[in-house]
């Protein structure tokens, strides 16, 4: 587990236990009710948790996608306000793509559903909201990095539509600029690669993908005045500004790349296949689905391949 997901998990114990702690308040979230004797604590706070911070001050707030709300609690785990919910009026979501964590303690979110990001400040009111419907960006891994320069966006999202044939897929991911009240401009400020799949075309012309095994994955974040981005292929990290200027790039020479062994393929595919058997029936077994099986997202790897140069 990193650490990031170590503190996230720590935030909503310690949110669930002050929720056992003592009565709510009236406008929580959270109710108490005997029964026998018994006191059971109903606490509907976390429910499809997309994202969780620890503010500068302490407090907690919690991107609850069960409800679409934001919801902040004080640095003991009780409830302080909720705001955001579900709909499409200013303030309100859809869908929560991204969530934010910006200088002073101000949230961004991404609603992906209606294409349009949305700003809180530090105490939780809404400040403004951006339509991105009319640029013309693809949908295909449209989420937010973060704020930018004032008035810009940083966007990614997969240059390419999906493949055409069964098979090895890896997608490019570009990091764009947009800036939603000034024109529909998308200034592309890097391109790098992807996620890998392994693709299989239906009948009806749609597409199954599945994640391959020892596969490679992306980064992409803000940071201070500009962007850092690696992938996995090899142990390197680039800082690009918001204008895509290079600024640092960091290589670790002599860190070794070991290959992904015969041994090690078929460990792989024993646990897959066991787990494949394991599973419940299709959700749809009749309908021609043709799901990639486990010996499918094996053969898709490339036969010299080499694990991850870093991270899990």
């Amino acid at each position: 587990m990193t650490r990031t997901a170590r503190g996230v998990h720590a935030l909503l114990l310690a949110i669930s236990l002050a929720a056992c702690a003592g009565e709510a308040e009236p406008s929580d979230p959270i109710a108490t009710r005997d029964s026998a004797g018994v006191r059971i604590v109903y606490n509907d706070t976390l429910d499809r948790v997309a994202a969780a911070f620890r503010l500068s001050d302490g407090r907690v707030v919690v991107a609850n996608g069960g409800t679409l709300e934001l919801r902040y609690f004080d640095p003991l785990g009780r409830h302080l306000r909720t705001v955001g919910g579900r709909g499409s009026g200013p303030g309100e979501f859809r869908r929560f793509a991204a969530v934010r964590l910006e200088r002073g303690d101000s949230l961004l979110v991404f609603d992906s559903d209606v294409r349009r990001v949305t700003r809180f400040d530090g105490a939780g009111n809404h400040l403004w909201t951006s339509a991105l419907a009319e640029i013309p960006l693809p949908r295909r891994g449209l989420s937010l990095v973060g704020k930018a320069t004032e008035g810009a966006l940083a966007l990614h999202f997969f240059t390419e539509p999906l493949a055409p044939a069964d098979g090895y897929v890896r997608d490019t991911v570009a990091l764009a600029l947009v800036a939603p009240d000034h024109g529909r401009t998308v200034d592309t400020l890097l391109l790098m690669p992807g996620f890998e799949w392994v693709n299989r075309v239906q009948n009806d012309g749609g597409r199954v993908m599945l994640g391959l095994p020892f596969a490679y994955r992306y980064f992409l974040l803000a940071w201070g005045d500009g962007f850092l981005s690696a992938y996995q292929d090899r142990y390197e990290l680039r800082r690009v500004g918001y204008d895509g200027t290079p600024r640092l790039l960091v290589r670790r020479r002599d860190a070794p790349l070991r290959p992904v062994t015969t041994v090690m393929r078929e460990r792989w595919l024993d646990s897959a296949q066991a787990a494949e058997e394991r599973r419940p029936p299709s959700r749809a077994p009749n309908d021609g689905t043709r799901f990639p099986t486990p010996r499918d997202q094996m053969d898709a790897l490339p036969r010299e391949r080499m694990l991850p140069a870093f991270g899990d």
